[in-house]
């Protein structure tokens, strides 16, 4: 496992779901009905790692370094 992952929980408004992406990838790894359950699945993959989250308004929020 890496030593430092880094997710970025991203609104997708055009499919209605929140999708999990890691940076410069090009598809989401996850898409999830709920913020939540996006985040929860993000700190499992990264348990150790940054979890950014971009919300509906567009703003940049830090869950986790």
């Amino acid at each position: 496992m890496a030593k430092h992952d880094e997710y970025f929980i991203v609104w997708r408004k055009d499919e209605e779901v929140w999708a999990v992406e890691k940076p410069h990838a090009e598809r989401a790894s996850g898409l999830f009905d709920t913020q939540q359950d996006a985040i929860d699945q993000a700190k499992d993959w990264a348990p150790e790692g940054s979890i950014h989250l971009k919300g509906k308004d567009g703003r940049l929020k830090t869950i986790r370094k």
